[in-house]
């Protein structure tokens, strides 16, 4: 909707959340109990839930009535169930969604460094969010869902880093921004090991859809995802002796333009994640079969999904000094012409 237009759209309907909007409430029940969420409807067939209290990532996302994202048997699950326990204590709270951010100071496989245990994929996803916002604003002259937030990560003599979260969905389109920006808080320098978790599920994943991505570069993460290089661009049906396989991809120095695309011929929609290679050069593709859990993750990261162990030993961690800044910038675009989807094809 142009934004000129809701004054003139407000003399058809009392309530122009009937048409697009934001809602926001609590789940009522199960390890969900009490999670502050908000819905946005952009009113253009693209609809997604935040999780105030966690991160502000998104466990819900639908388009054109199809479900986009991989929600895990888990469940949305609350911050109070948290347990950072090796890669099982993640596991068991993982509901994924379309989106799950891993981070801030360490990210990827657990490790021990100097006695300090690190979980598989860092604390953000279960921070809650603070100062969270949300409004309805002109951005290129339609109206647009934006909602803003901060989460830190902090300990007494160590870490205090802050993630400011800014999401803008528009209604003219159906693209969904994504800004970060995380900042070093503290007086000393920290690492940084973001990793944005983008899990696409049934039904938008089945058997014949397709990956696209534009980096030039790609490696088999280990000898069980050897097995699958020849069909890393193909999507399977789901088999319950399947394991979990990832490949990544990398850019030349000096790209900034990242695409990764799942297209469905099937249903003939296609997701399009746009991000920076400059500030995520890996970007890890999670293909996994497997029956019950059957997602793609398309995963932008500052440095890979190895765990911080592997970061230090190959020299990839980003430091921020104290003060410091770092971005993460992401678009996506759900698309359903044919034309627009044969841009990327």
């Amino acid at each position: 909707m142009k934004y000129n237009q809701m004054r003139e759209m407000s003399a058809y309907v009392g309530d122009l959340r009937a048409l697009f909007g934001m809602k926001e409430y609590r789940f009522t029940e199960g390890k969900a109990r009490g999670l502050r969420a908000i819905d946005l409807n952009n009113g253009n067939g693209l609809s997604l839930t935040l999780l105030a209290d966690k991160c502000l990532d998104i466990p819900y996302l639908s388009f054109r009535g199809y479900n986009m994202g991989f929600v895990s048997k888990t469940g949305v699950v609350g911050p109070a169930y948290y347990t950072e326990s090796g890669v099982r204590g993640f596991l068991k709270q993982f509901d994924a969604g379309f989106l799950t951010t891993g981070g801030i100071t360490y990210s990827g496989a657990p490790c021990e460094i100097d006695g300090r245990q690190y979980g598989l994929h860092g604390i953000a996803y279960d921070l809650p969010a603070e100062n969270v916002n949300k409004e309805i604003v002109n951005f290129e002259g339609q109206a647009a869902l934006h909602v803003t937030g901060e989460v830190r990560e902090a300990c007494v003599f160590e870490e205090n880093m802050l993630l400011r979260r800014e999401l803008l969905l528009e209604t003219e389109t159906n693209t969904l921004h994504i800004h970060d920006t995380v900042e070093n808080c503290g007086f000393s320098k920290q690492p940084v090991m973001n990793v944005y978790h983008m899990n696409y599920g049934y039904p938008m994943l089945q058997k014949g859809a397709r990956v696209i991505v534009n980096a030039p570069h790609m490696r088999p993460r280990d000898a069980e995802a050897e097995k699958g290089v020849g069909l890393y661009r193909l999507i399977e049906e789901p088999r319950p002796d399947y394991r979990e396989q990832c490949f990544f991809h990398t850019f030349n120095p000096g790209d900034r333009d990242g695409c990764a695309v799942l297209y469905n011929p099937a249903l003939k929609l296609a997701a399009v994640n746009h991000y920076n290679p400059e500030q995520c050069p890996i970007l890890c593709e999670w293909k996994n079969m497997q029956s019950g859990d059957y997602a793609l993750g398309l995963e932008p990261t500052a440095c890979g999904v190895m765990g911080k162990e592997t970061a230090l030993r190959e020299g990839t961690i980003r430091y921020l000094e104290p003060g410091q800044t770092q971005n993460f910038d992401f678009h996506i675009e759900f698309l359903d012409d044919e034309k627009e989807i044969a841009r990327y094809l």
